[in-house]
């Protein structure tokens, strides 16, 4: 009850393990920019497949290795779809990402793999027992209080109605800004290294995703080398954000967006 920091996630990720075993078609990874940007329950009503997002807020490219792994103790998914922002943070080890993560996904060998090669080992121990991080949790008793009552709802339930799925209404009022989509230097070995495990795991059913933005963002150097790094490893790769792709998703940069707050801004 007072043991974890982000209810968000927690009961995302919580609703995951409801799940009936190998009943996932598809199966996201990445960041906040998935579970605020694609709805499953509407993608199973109009095309008639199940999914999920493995995803909890900050997840980084480093990360993803892991994402895929918790995915593959309960899921064989004909897909994953793979959010390429992930890529894109300058710490692929970001304390707070890292925790995100490692509070939402169950104990057992996976977590354990995480912690030890991804957290300093100091910190460690802490992570293995979040009740030494978070034991001030009664001062935020009212998110506490959420994420035991949405789990109780799932519980009863027997599964998640929104499949992880989370956005907040807003309104922006400034204008589009334009700048270059980059990939960071850390992330760009984190990419090289996520391709590897995919080959040496022979996960060959995954397709990269540049999610929709807001603003229309240029695209880096980085980016360009990332493409055809994901091409030469023998995947697909879908940029939503290219020139011709809002009006073929039916996107209007200026009327329709998702979660304003977290976009991913553009660099200049």
């Amino acid at each position: 009850f007072l043991s974890v920091p982000e209810a968000r996630d927690v009961t995302g990720m919580y609703g995951f393990y409801k799940e009936k075993e190998n009943s996932m078609d598809v199966i996201f990874i990445g960041p906040s920019t998935i579970y605020t940007g694609f709805y499953s329950p509407l993608a199973y009503a109009e095309e008639g497949f199940t999914s999920y997002a493995v995803s909890t807020g900050g997840l980084s490219g480093a990360m993803y290795r892991y994402a895929v792994n918790e995915a593959r103790q309960s899921q064989s998914p004909d897909l994953y779809v793979v959010d390429i922002s992930g890529f894109c943070d300058e710490d692929q080890r970001d304390s707070a990402a890292m925790r995100r993560f490692a509070d939402s996904i169950k104990k057992g060998s996976n977590r354990d793999a995480f912690i030890a090669e991804m957290v300093p080992e100091e910190e460690q121990e802490s992570y293995r027992i979040p009740f030494l991080k978070y034991h001030s949790g009664w001062e935020r008793v009212r998110g506490c209080f959420k994420t035991m009552v949405d789990k109780i709802a799932m519980d009863r339930k027997g599964y998640s109605v929104t499949k992880n799925f989370c956005a907040y209404a807003d309104t922006v009022q400034d204008e589009e800004k334009r700048g270059t989509y980059e990939l960071s230097e850390e992330g760009m070995e984190s990419l090289k290294e996520f391709l590897t495990f995919l080959k040496n795991e022979e996960i060959a059913n995954v397709l990269f995703l540049r999610c929709p933005n807001r603003d229309f963002v240029e695209k880096g150097n980085t980016l360009k080398t990332a493409e055809v790094m994901i091409a030469e490893a023998g995947f697909d790769y879908l940029d939503t954000v290219e020139a011709t792709e809002p009006a073929l998703f039916g996107i209007s940069a200026s009327k329709d967006f998702t979660d304003q707050k977290i976009v991913l801004q553009p660099t200049n």
